[in-house]
């Protein structure tokens, strides 16, 4: 059901507020990506798996915040993603602010989708991809061709709340009211669409 659809999201995907779990995913990983790290590690009984845990930045995310983006659908002919959709601030958004969580369905990436350009690494051989399901970060353009350089990046975080890891959009400057979010796909996005 798309009853928590933000305005502009497109009828023909699904809307989701977490991420979902494929089952293919070993549940070793499932425990690791969606337990507290003193819970999970008790369960396993395996200290190898925290000091990877550590690694993960704890972030606590605001709770019933106001969304800080919009949904917008790209007419100016000169954009690189005329005719699809990005996003852009509501207000002025200060450098260092979790945006976003990309959300998706989570899958091994041995079975990830060939065709779909929404997939992300999340870590441990597994991948997030928003292609037929996700929420608003799938919207988020690489500033190649749009601005000189990304306003945006992507930050693998543990919530504090939760315990559960996600894929954050986080900002890396000021944003104006208005201005699009941009992000960059990294390198290996754009080579995998070389036509030479």
């Amino acid at each position: 059901s798309n009853a928590a659809a933000p305005k502009g999201w497109p009828p023909e995907l699904r809307y989701l507020t977490r991420l979902e779990w494929a089952k293919d995913v070993p549940a070793e990983l499932v425990r690791f990506y969606t337990t507290k790290p003193a819970l999970a590690q008790s369960m396993s009984g395996d200290s190898s798996s925290s000091s990877m845990r550590d690694q993960i930045p704890v972030v606590t995310l605001p709770q019933n915040r106001r969304p800080l983006v919009r949904i917008v659908k790209v007419t100016d002919p000169s954009h690189p993603a005329v005719g699809q959709r990005s996003l852009h601030a509501l207000a002025t958004i200060g450098p260092g602010t979790h945006i976003l969580t990309y959300i998706g369905i989570v899958r091994p990436e041995a079975s990830a989708s060939t065709t779909s350009d929404y997939i992300i690494n999340l870590g441990h051989g597994l991948s997030i991809d928003a292609e037929i399901a996700g929420n608003e970060a799938r919207f988020f353009n690489d500033y190649r061709g749009i601005g000189v350089r990304p306003n945006a990046r992507f930050e693998v975080f543990r919530d504090a709340a939760s315990g559960v890891v996600g894929m954050g959009v986080v900002s890396t400057c000021k944003i104006a009211k208005g201005q699009e979010v941009l992000v960059s796909y990294g390198k290996g996005f754009w080579k995998g669409r070389s036509t030479d």
